[in-house]
């Protein structure tokens, strides 16, 4: 249960940042310094913005449940690591971000590293 859990926690953290990618997409003119109070609301109350804080809340929740219950060096040798798996998956495929051969190798290294971790 608790490698799903991380995993789901992982997920949502990613989700909910990836969520904010698009929102920040949406919004580019706010972030390039003509801001106006009507784009700054327009933009903290968009869909995807506030998605992205309701997914965080819940990874928040379940975070501190997982602390609750298990060591802290298991959740975050865990969490951290998928993490950085998920959000390069994401960057790679929804966001069109490109990786050489060494991030490549650097993400087989993490994988490694996480099923290394889990062993008993």
């Amino acid at each position: 249960m608790r490698y799903i859990a991380t995993i789901v926690l992982a997920l949502l953290l990613v989700t909910a940042q990836s969520c904010w990618k698009l929102a920040v997409n949406g919004h580019t003119a706010l972030f390039a310094g003509n801001v106006t109070l009507g784009k700054l609301v327009s933009f903290v109350f968009s869909p995807l913005t506030l998605l992205g804080m309701v997914l965080y809340v819940v990874a928040t929740g379940l975070y501190m449940v997982l602390l609750s219950r298990y060591n802290f060096s298991f959740v975050q040798a865990m969490v951290i690591p998928l993490s950085l798996v998920f959000s390069v998956s994401i960057a790679t495929i929804f966001f069109q971000d490109h990786l050489s051969i060494v991030n490549i190798i650097g993400m087989a290294v993490i994988v490694v590293g996480i099923i290394l971790f889990t062993l008993r």
